[in-house]
């Protein structure tokens, strides 16, 4: 092999790998990472209806409920441990009702006003709809989507 040529198609390697992948030469402690994070829109999903007598109305949750996560305590002898998780996406609300409910009440967490909330929820049929938390202007496009849709 000509020894010339190995370093020059090296440096060639190198540099296609930095053009086209210079993200994951950033470190996880570096400022434009924190900054990133920073600004990371907040977990959890936004409710935007409750069903009329509904487990949801019952327990208390209201449209404008930001849910982050659940959990279920043990049930022996059929469920001897509890389970728990977090709320990232509006599809997660209802295998959460569908997997958990059954098992056992859930508990859900989230935040109403700022304010910390915990409500439980039985398994009777949660009639919740929820999306995503969007920033400003994301929210505003899928408002006017909302009311096309409904109009």
């Amino acid at each position: 092999m000509n020894r010339t040529r190995f370093p020059i198609r090296s440096l060639f390697l190198i540099s296609i790998f930095l053009l086209f992948f210079p993200a994951l030469l950033i470190s996880q402690n570096s400022p434009g990472k924190r900054t990133q994070q920073a600004t990371a829109k907040p977990e959890g999903i936004v409710v935007e209806e409750v069903g009329k007598d509904s487990a949801g109305e019952k327990a208390g949750i209201q449209v404008g409920d930001i849910l982050i996560a659940w959990e279920r305590a043990a049930n022996p002898p059929s469920n001897p441990q509890a389970a728990k998780g977090k709320i990232l996406s509006p599809f997660d609300l209802p295998e959460v009702e569908i997997e958990q409910a059954p098992r056992g009440e859930v508990t859900l967490s989230g935040v109403r006003n700022g304010k910390p909330i915990k409500t439980v929820l039985s398994a009777d049929s949660w009639k919740l709809k929820a999306r995503p938390q969007f920033s400003e202007q994301i929210l505003s496009k899928y408002m006017e989507g909302r009311k096309a849709a409904e109009a």
